[in-house]
């Protein structure tokens, strides 16, 4: 994985191992493995999900911080970012999956309203 705007790379290896580079790979550095699955916002700043807590890093992984829980019906599965303020993740819910967002960092989380049968074109 690659961070959007720089030269950062990670690799992991089944969740065992996480190592970056902050250029083209010459050199690598370990990094904690982070609570659950986790995105890059940037090259230092990176958002995790377990269960039902959003963690953000500042420091590329270093360390990490709980930032909002989310309802315990829901369960986090998957994060997406798309800049500090905004981002997504797919959540288990009662009865299925469903997709929640939140435009305040990952402080507050809302379901969204998606299709529930396959649109036709």
């Amino acid at each position: 994985m690659a961070s959007p705007n720089t030269g950062t790379c990670l690799n992991a290896n089944a969740e065992t191992f996480l190592f970056t580079s902050d250029g083209i790979g010459d050199t690598w550095k370990s990094v904690p493995i982070s609570a659950g699955p986790f995105v890059l916002q940037d090259a230092t700043h990176w958002w995790a999900t377990s269960k039902n807590t959003l963690f953000k890093s500042t420091n590329a992984g270093q360390s990490w911080n709980p930032v909002a829980t989310i309802p315990a019906q829901w369960q986090f599965t998957a994060p997406g970012v798309v800049d500090s303020m905004h981002g997504w993740a797919a959540v288990f819910v009662v009865g299925g999956f469903g997709l929640a967002l939140t435009n305040d960092g990952g402080l507050h989380w809302t379901l969204a309203n998606v299709p529930k049968e396959p649109l036709s074109v």
